[in-house]
Parts: C-alpha cells; structure tokens; sequence
C-alpha cells in the first residue's frame, strides 16, 4: 500500500526512521523515533554541536509536513526546534552545519518564495531566518550540505537551475552572487 505520496506506508511504531548510536563494538543503541508529528524520514547524517547536543532535520513531517529542524542529545531526549511550512522551505536533504558564529547553516531542497528551496540559519534554541530563496534562474534543489570555507564565506551546490548544476557562495551578510553558465562567479 502507498500513500498519496507514493512512499510506502509504514506500519511499524517507528517506521518514520530513528536515530541511534552505534558502539565500537558493534552494539546499537536507538535513541529516538520519529513519528511524523516530530519529524519524518531523516536524510542526512547528525552533527555535534559546540554544546554537546546533536542536531540534524527530517525530510517530511512536523505539522505542515514539511520536515522539521531537531536538536538530541546523547541520552536521547528529542526537541523538535523548528517545523517548516513551505513558506519558508520544504524537504531538507542535506546535513546541517555549524558555521564559526554558533549558528546552525543549511538548505532545504524546496520551498520558499522561489519555490525551488531556501538557504537559511538557525539557532540551538530554534529561530529560523530563511537567508535565501531559490528560484530557477539563481539555482534550484539544493541537495548538498553548506561548507563554511576559512574565508568565512558558505559555499554550496544547487542540482538543477539556471544552467544544470550551480554552484553559489554566500558570504556571511548573503549577498546574491550570480552563477554564470562557464562556472562561479569571480567576486
């Protein structure tokens, strides 16, 4: 059976995923499960933050549907820091990460303005501001985790848009740099 999503239907207590720890010797260890009210279908890997907690986002679920933003820590206990609407992104893919300022950086592959993804910031304690819509002409789906280079500036990759695959950068004040269709831009 398939919801109207066309993703299977799970039926397990946990079959939206979970996350776990794993121990050097083999021994798993599940440390929460999402239930779609909390989040849906985590994509990309867990990062530590300076605080110690862990933090990553589900593609789906919360109240709109839309994925969620978490923050776990090491024994377990799940917060669920923000919740999507579409309005300002929809379906993050890739792996959140934590830009020298303490602010967690990441995209969603969907949404916003543009209706082709977000670039946005975060904080530990859940205040999203979206920094940037995508919207075809400057790149669309971004799918691959922000890098914060040691220039300060967020580099990323976009899979379609404009020209095929963009690549973009953002300075920390997220000013639009333009791609061009023979590579970045030189700014």
């Amino acid at each position: 059976m398939e919801t109207s999503m066309a993703r299977p239907l799970k039926v397990a207590p946990s079959g939206y995923g979970t996350a776990f720890s794993l121990a050097t010797n083999g021994t798993l260890t599940t440390l929460a499960s999402f239930n779609y009210a909390n989040g849906g279908y985590p994509q990309a890997g867990l990062i530590q933050g300076t605080d110690g907690n862990l933090y990553g986002h589900t593609f789906e679920g919360g109240a709109s549907g839309y994925g969620t933003v978490f923050s776990l820590t090491t024994n377990g206990t799940l917060t669920t820091l923000f919740r999507f609407d579409s309005t300002n992104g929809s379906s993050p893919a890739a792996a959140l990460v934590q830009g020298t300022d303490g602010y967690l950086y990441g995209t969603t592959s969907s949404g916003g303005a543009g209706g082709q993804g977000t670039a946005f910031r975060i904080t530990t304690t859940g205040i999203l501001t979206t920094l940037l819509w995508f919207d075809g002409l400057n790149g669309a789906d971004p799918e691959a985790a922000l890098v914060q280079a040691s220039d300060g500036n967020f580099y990323g990759t976009t899979a379609s848009g404009r020209h095929g695959l963009q690549p973009f950068r953002r300075r920390r004040r997220w000013h639009h740099f333009p791609a061009h269709r023979d590579g970045p831009s030189h700014c």
